[in-house]
């Protein structure tokens, strides 16, 4: 009856061993198809990061070549601003430079047309007046004036020469002028205060043509002699 009871344990032992043995068989199984599947991940893994990292090596390559190339760009860029700047410089001076050569032109082109005006309007004027009113002029016309009342006086002694021998009184000839100094005086004085039409007509040719003062003549002017006296 004891043997009976040990063999029915161990046959019970024996299933129970069986079963756990199938079991852990069973487990082992998915536990090495777990482990398959693992190391092929793990594989995976190791190409995708050696895929990653090759690729990650171009990009640190690309980078430092981009690098470079930005260097270069920037060196370039400076060199160009340095240039540049010095360029801007050079065109400054010059602006200037331009701007105080148009001020004195500006300035000089002022006093061009202030002097101008001044000639044509006044200077003319205080010329001719300066002349007439100098020894200059005056001891020449004065030559003429002598060498004219010489000639009046003998005109007239050979005229009053000729009425006294004919008898004939003094105040009826035709000659005979007692106001005669006095008209003179008058003339003198006239002349030494008169204006001249032509250089009033000088004074108003300001603002037209060159060739409008060159063409002005004054009235009854004798040409033949003002040409051999201007090309003399």
């Amino acid at each position: 009856m004891e043997g009976d009871t040990m063999l029915s344990r161990l046959i019970l032992s024996s299933c129970n061993l069986s079963a756990l043995l199938a079991e852990g068989i069973t487990r082992f199984r998915k536990g090495m198809q777990e482990y398959e599947e693992f190391m092929k991940k793990k594989d995976r893994m190791k190409t995708s990061i050696a895929s990653k990292k090759k690729e990650i090596d171009g990009f640190a390559k690309k980078e430092e070549s981009w690098v470079k190339k930005m260097h270069e760009v920037t060196s370039r860029h400076e060199v160009e601003v340095e240039g540049l700047k010095k360029e801007l410089e050079v065109l400054k001076a010059r602006e200037k430079t331009s701007l105080e050569e148009q001020e004195r032109l500006e300035a000089s082109e002022v006093w061009l047309i202030s002097d101008n005006r001044w000639f044509i309007e006044h200077g003319f004027q205080q010329v001719v007046t300066f002349l007439l009113h100098s020894s200059e002029f005056n001891q020449v016309l004065g030559g003429v004036y002598t060498k004219l009342l010489a000639h009046g006086r003998h005109q007239g002694l050979v005229a009053g020469y000729k009425a006294c021998k004919a008898g004939d009184p003094q105040d009826k000839s035709p000659i005979f002028q007692p106001q005669a100094l006095k008209v003179f005086q008058d003339c003198v004085r006239d002349m030494e205060h008169m204006t001249w039409p032509f250089v009033g007509e000088v004074s108003e040719c300001f603002d037209k043509p060159l060739s409008v003062l060159q063409d002005l003549k004054p009235r009854g002017l004798n040409e033949v002699v003002c040409k051999k006296v201007l090309e003399s």
